[in-house]
């Protein structure tokens, strides 16, 4: 069995306890100005802690119930690279967000975009839109995306990447058991290893204020980036580590810094 599968069988695992969070990597962060939506400060509405709580059509193993609350604000912060024009997993062309297009806010609702700020590399570096109250027609929109309310109580984690240890799908040997590559040529056995530089990254997200009420070695799941593992529950700068799901990617359109699991 491959390392994919047994990592995509942990997460039939993890997944019914893992409550959902949302978190922004700062680095790619865009602000989208809500104008319908007042400035008034701790606006909160209640949102899952798992989808598939009181679901009726849910057959699958006991998932974390209740509901907790999720600050929203006139601005928002949303992930750059999911504006931006992108290829999808299908290998289509996506355009990038413009005046007119609807996008989903998971758990929050949609929202109608009136106007798009660009640099000069035609990069999306601001947004506008309204928040369409009422409107639940979420099968039509292309971008559903995660979000965090741009306030003073979102807080800053450090998440941490993991490569594979082995850069070799198989460590060879010839038939006296000694190291050789692929061509038969003898290496030692630091041939197969991957540089040390290449296995640990981190890079750092804005996440909702609910994030610190996460404790160290709870496992939770940051919307569409992928489950982490707490590792030092701190107020601002908590660390959260990787934790592989057999995907070869997130499905934020955020550049990994290695290999995802």
């Amino acid at each position: 069995m491959t390392w994919d599968k047994i990592w995509a069988r942990n997460r039939q695992f993890i997944d019914p306890t893992s409550v959902r969070y949302h978190a922004v990597p700062t680095a790619t962060a865009v602000v989208l100005t809500l104008t319908n939506v007042s400035d008034q400060k701790h606006q909160i509405i209640s949102t899952k802690r798992h989808p598939k709580f009181d679901d009726k059509n849910y057959r699958g193993e006991p998932v974390v119930e209740g509901y907790k609350s999720t600050l929203i604000s006139k601005e928002i912060l949303l992930e750059g690279n999911d504006l931006n024009a992108l290829k999808t997993a299908k290998g289509e062309v996506l355009k990038a967000v413009a005046a007119g297009d609807k996008i989903t806010l998971v758990d929050w609702g949609n929202i109608q975009i009136t106007k798009v700020e660009v640099n000069a590399a035609n990069k999306i570096t601001a947004v506008e839109g309204n928040y369409l109250k009422g409107d639940v027609d979420y099968a039509t929109t292309v971008r559903k995306l995660q979000w965090v309310a741009n306030t003073s109580d979102k807080i800053k984690i450090v998440v941490h990447e993991y490569g594979y240890l082995l850069k070799e799908a198989k460590v060879t040997t010839d038939d006296d058991g000694n190291y050789v590559d692929k061509n038969g040529a003898s290496v030692t056995f630091e041939h197969f290893l991957t540089p040390l530089n290449e296995t640990h990254a981190t890079f750092d997200c804005w996440a909702e204020a609910g994030v610190q009420l996460v404790a160290e070695d709870d496992i939770v799941q940051f919307q569409r980036l992928g489950y982490f593992r707490c590792d030092k529950a701190i107020k601002d700068g908590a660390h959260f580590f990787t934790v592989p799901d057999g995907k070869s990617k997130s499905m934020s359109n955020r550049e990994g810094l290695l290999d995802h699991q």
